[in-house]
């Protein structure tokens, strides 16, 4: 009979709320750990499309998170959420707390405050460190620290840390009730990266993903593309991705990034970009407008990165 180590069962009936859960990549990595989920919520209705599709026990509640009522979510051990960037975000308007999608932090905050949860984990942009030279980062963690919790805090790297080719750096709060638990976490540690982009493309492509005569295929021409790196148009200009066999960090808005398959220059796909998020390859996808395919990729997180942190803190709680 095969004998179960004494915390394997405690971890797996621990249970976990996905705040901003998107199209459930956070959700993903926790359970790939061992947690059980049991509320998830967003505001965005296309991101529901594509969330249910993939889960649906608990399905996704599709309302602001000012709007949800504490009382009626389910009791919960770990919080998490990636709570809206653009605020923070190097790409945005950096508008901060001025935002409104900013004070969602102070949201979470009062739901940590009630309903006491053993750790959470908080995800965002690497310029949350640095916005309103670095006040706003302060206020975050100040606001953390009266709660009572311990913290740790790092920022990662995809491609250094979860064998992702995506040069996508995050920031990771962490947060324990107990010191005996954050004394025990540990961030997950560089790794050798083994993966290129390239084994993440589909066989087959749609033309319409091609580029063809145009203004971008005489530049990405000139330029001289190579064969597995990347590139991006810069509306006038020709940008490689100087790390062979990674692509830069997937974005919300524009076109994908640009690679040469075989004699083929192309964008990525929506597939292709959720591939290289480390979403499973049988994860669906609705029939929707790809735009709103692209920009959730962008908005995700890197599963395997998540499910390294999680592991950190199963063994923490232990």
């Amino acid at each position: 009979m095969d004998i179960i180590p004494q915390h394997s069962t405690r971890m797996v009936n621990m249970k976990t709320i996905d705040l901003f859960a998107g199209v459930g990549g956070i959700r993903l990595g926790m359970e790939q750990a061992g947690f059980t989920t049991v509320f998830s919520n967003d505001f965005d209705a296309k991101c529901q499309m594509t969330f249910d599709l993939n889960f649906s026990d608990p399905s996704m509640t599709c309302e602001s998170i000012d709007d949800l009522n504490f009382d009626e979510i389910p009791d919960f051990d770990v919080l998490t959420g990636g709570f809206p960037c653009q605020p923070f975000s190097v790409a945005g308007k950096r508008g901060g707390f001025k935002d409104d999608r900013g004070n969602h932090f102070f949201t979470i905050a009062r739901l940590i405050d009630l309903r006491r949860p053993t750790a959470f984990l908080l995800e965002n942009v690497k310029g949350l460190l640095t916005h309103d030279g670095g006040d706003t980062f302060n206020t975050i963690l100040e606001t953390l620290y009266k709660l009572g919790y311990s913290l740790h805090w790092k920022v990662l790297n995809s491609k250094v840390h979860g064998n992702i080719p995506q040069n996508r750096e995050r920031l990771f709060i962490i947060g324990f009730k107990h010191e005996k638990h954050a004394s025990k976490f540990h961030f997950p540690e560089p790794e050798t990266l083994t993966t290129t982009y390239e084994d993440f493309l589909e066989d087959k492509v749609d033309s319409k993903y091609f580029i063809q005569e145009s203004k971008v295929y005489d530049a990405l021409q000139e330029f001289g593309v190579k064969k597995g790196y990347s590139y991006q148009w810069r509306y006038n200009y020709i940008r490689e991705h100087k790390a062979k066999g990674c692509i830069p960090c997937l974005v919300t808005v524009g076109k994908s990034p640009i690679v040469k398959q075989g004699w083929i220059l192309r964008h990525l796909t929506p597939k292709e970009c959720f591939n290289l998020q480390g979403f499973p390859y049988d994860y669906s996808l609705p029939a929707i407008h790809e735009r709103h395919l692209y920009k959730q990729a962008g908005n995700s997180v890197t599963v395997p990165l998540i499910k390294k942190i999680a592991d950190g803190i199963r063994v923490s709680t232990a």
